[in-house]
């Protein structure tokens, strides 16, 4: 039993596409992250709370922001391998090769067109619990705005890239299965343009049949993980405090 409960688990770590060089956020270096207290002790509340997804409550989503990209990557990273580690399969994905590649393409079309093609059906294990996505720019194509008069349907915004590139599709799935499937997203834009992103993932997260949410749901529904601003002169501690491990 144990050897067929570990094969399994490989095999959520081996689909997901995760970076090597991955953490168990117990063992993230919050302090070198986070040199400024204050902003880490916001950002480790908030990745306890995001945590609480796991449990198996309404999925949460979040966006990462601030600190060296990096950073970025290996907390959500992290994240990602606590959902791996319990068997929810998770999948990491980088913005730019979804419009670029061909083959991260063809691994996203696996599950995000299950429901036209016969893919990957909600019910199978390999089904998302969790998405990343990576090193999201200041110019990746927005998927536009709900329609007022349709709520479940989106109005299309001109793409300035190839139209037959994944990132409406990318959107799309992410507006369908809000409800399903929690989906992280990684900011490298200026904290000007990552406030604009911030309130649109929360809309459309939060965005309901008959209104929009109110922007406490929002917040509720989408974390704002901030690492903050580097400061070169602020020397992190050579052993800094991790986050618990989850149970």
């Amino acid at each position: 039993m144990n050897y067929e409960w570990w094969t399994d688990q490989k095999g959520y770590f081996d689909r997901s596409g995760l970076p090597s060089g991955w953490v168990r956020v117990s063992e993230y270096d919050t302090s070198r992250a986070c040199p400024d207290l204050g902003i880490r002790k916001t950002m480790e509340q908030q990745t306890k709370t995001y945590l609480t997804t796991l449990g198996g409550e309404s999925p949460r989503h979040c966006v990462i922001r601030g600190g060296s990209a990096t950073d970025r990557t290996d907390l959500a990273a992290a994240l990602g391998v606590e959902f791996a580690s319990r068997r929810k399969a998770v999948y990491y994905f980088t913005a730019n090769k979804l419009l670029e590649r061909a083959d991260e393409l063809d691994r996203w079309k696996r599950f995000a067109i299950h429901d036209t093609k016969g893919g990957v059906s909600e019910s199978d294990s390999r089904f998302p619990k969790c998405v990343i996505i990576d090193d999201l720019p200041e110019k990746f194509p927005a998927p536009g705005d709900p329609d007022k008069q349709n709520p479940d349907q989106l109005v299309k915004k001109s793409n300035p890239y190839d139209p037959s590139a994944n990132s409406q599709r990318l959107f799309r799935w992410f507006w369908a299965h809000r409800n399903q499937t929690s989906t992280i997203w990684v900011l490298s834009c200026n904290p000007e343009e990552a406030e604009v992103w911030l309130s649109t993932i929360r809309q459309y997260a939060s965005w309901e049949k008959t209104a929009t949410a109110t922007e406490a749901e929002q917040t509720e529904r989408v974390l704002d993980i901030n690492l903050g601003e580097i400061d070169a002169e602020v020397v992190p501690s050579t052993n800094p405090p991790a986050l618990p491990r989850t149970p």
